[in-house]
């Protein structure tokens, strides 16, 4: 089985959120010889990033018709398959912050501006055709079309921090974090609890919805039967002595098989209102990794440490 991975390098040294990473990459990575292959090394231009030592890496992705759609921080790119010869490429002054970009049977992107609370849609020639506040607020009562967030370093603290988008149906629906569900955003009032921590993803196949929570556990939801979702916990299947990293990016692979990315947890450095510096995180966890798990046996089926293959961080796999 080959995969894609979208994620990014990590830049040398204690660095905080905003500067942790300097390279976007895209790998393709087969389970069956362990082969990895890094297509795509990339670095966003100056003018759509901070000017002192931006975060640059790919977050989440989608395929779709051969293309795979992907973005930066403050980007959107397309790549022909299997060539990843770039073929699109979309960059608006509204962009903060981007966690996951998805194309609709018509063709336009959805994109998760988490930076700024919002779910954008729009042509991928770069024309917004609707806005949504993910928690039904005024975007732009609280943040200006006239100013460049592509040049913000961050604008948190967030209040849903929106992360991932996906469809069902005619409807598009958005993971929120802080909340911990996913919300319709165009039927109001529909939602789906994902209680216990904070959810990422929100993957469709075989008429469920895999989400993953950073704490290394995987929520199935039957689109049938949506009361009544399924908690898997991948620590008990790893059996592991030391937390699993940190849980985003998930392919069901089919019989109740899934493979689930884990970053490694780091310290990271946050400079305070007052000049002084704070540390926070783990040393000594696991690398950045990628495992297979049978949930309905309960086990996990094999592993690969990606950290050597030069790839730090992981946002989707596909």
């Amino acid at each position: 089985m080959k995969l894609i991975l979208t994620g990014g390098r990590e830049r040398e040294g204690l660095q905080s959120e905003a500067t942790q990473y300097d390279m976007g990459i895209i790998l393709t990575f087969d389970t069956v010889s362990g082969d990895a292959e890094i297509n795509v090394h990339y670095e966003s231009p100056p003018e759509t990033c901070p000017v002192k030592n931006p975060s640059i890496l790919f977050k989440a992705g989608s395929i779709r018709d051969s293309t795979l759609y992907v973005c930066t921080q403050t980007e959107v790119l397309m790549y022909s398959l299997p060539s990843f010869v770039q073929t699109g490429y979309v960059s608006l002054k509204c962009f903060n912050d981007l966690h996951h970009v998805a194309c609709t049977d018509a063709g336009h992107l959805l994109i998760a501006n988490t930076g700024l609370d919002m779910v954008i849609e729009m042509t991928q020639g770069g024309t917004i055709i609707r806005e949504w506040d993910v928690l039904g607020e005024q975007t732009w009562n609280k943040f200006s079309k006239e100013k460049d967030y592509r040049l913000i370093p961050s604008t948190k603290p967030h209040k849903s921090h929106p992360n991932y988008v996906f469809t069902v149906g005619p409807h598009i629906w958005v993971t929120r974090c802080h909340q911990q569900d996913a919300v319709c955003l165009t039927h109001e009032g529909w939602s789906l609890p994902v209680n216990g921590a904070y959810i990422h993803d929100g993957v469709i196949y075989d008429e469920h919805i895999y989400f993953t929570r950073v704490d290394g556990h995987v929520v199935k939801v039957d689109l049938k039967n949506p009361g009544r979702p399924q908690l898997y916990n991948l620590n008990k299947m790893a059996a592991a002595n030391m937390p699993l990293g940190w849980c985003r990016g998930i392919k069901p692979v089919g019989d109740d098989k899934v493979v689930v990315c884990f970053s490694r947890l780091r310290p990271t450095t946050k400079i305070n209102a007052d000049g002084s510096k704070t540390t926070s995180g783990n040393f000594g966890v696991k690398p950045t990794h990628i495992a297979c798990f049978d949930l309905r046996a309960e086990v996990k089926k094999w592993e690969f440490d990606m950290e050597q293959h030069g790839l730090n961080a992981i946002y989707s796999i596909l």
